[in-house]
């Protein structure tokens, strides 16, 4: 997959001149107190354990795969996306299909290289519809727990159905590109990239917002 519009591909140098940001194409330093990793390991394992076993979705488990997470545990950063499609339910990762590839594109070359990855609903909803409000609802307690145990300095929603997990009324469209400060932490919403493919319009507001993401995140994580 590539880019297939123009104004992209020397937007970041833009951003950059503009913004005074240096690019950094150097990789992440990501080695941690093993104590403290392995800590938090358990609690994710125990955590996935407990949210398989969960039966408060009728279709979970039912001729589907759990897909729980992907990335860096210590990453700063945290992005939390909506359920599974068929990708992603096939290969059990998480933004893996289609429209995950075009978010792990931008990301790349947003100069963002270390994150990780979950879903509010770990799996499949039948035909690939949208978790309803009830649905959510039963999955918030699971995804409040998993940000606590990665303790991100950064949370990205993207799309409309983990915004209203962590509680937001406002709509992504007034939201998307901004950073709200919440009692969960700092929350910075994106839209869906499976609503950027049909919008196509919308390509280069989600890329936008993936630059002042990689500028946020050089001036709150040290």
């Amino acid at each position: 997959m590539s880019f297939d519009f123009y104004w992209p591909k020397n937007s970041l140098k833009d951003f950059e001149s503009y913004q005074g940001i240096k690019n950094n194409n150097e990789k992440f330093d990501i080695s941690n107190n093993c104590e403290a990793q392995n800590q938090k390991r358990s609690l994710l394992n125990t955590l996935k354990e407990k949210k398989r076993l969960d039966r408060s979705l009728i279709f979970a488990n039912q001729d589907n795969n759990f897909v729980f997470d992907d990335g860096n545990i210590d990453s700063d950063i945290m992005f939390i996306g909506e359920a599974p499609g068929e990708e992603e339910d096939k290969l059990q990762k998480p933004f893996v299909g289609k429209s995950g590839q075009l978010l792990r594109l931008f990301l790349k070359e947003a100069n963002i290289f270390d994150f990780y990855i979950t879903n509010i609903v770990s799996w499949r909803p039948p035909y690939n519809r949208t978790p309803t409000n009830d649905e959510i609802a039963c999955m918030k307690p699971f995804i409040i727990e998993h940000i606590k145990i990665i303790d991100p300095k950064i949370i990205v929603t993207v799309g409309t159905t983990a915004l209203k997990a962590l509680g937001v009324l406002s709509t992504i469209t007034n939201t998307q590109g901004t950073l709200l400060k919440l009692d969960i932490g700092n929350v910075f919403p994106i839209y869906h990239p499976s609503y950027a493919l049909r919008v196509s319009s919308k390509k280069k507001e989600l890329w936008i917002s993936l630059l002042k993401l990689y500028k946020i995140s050089q001036s709150i994580i040290e």
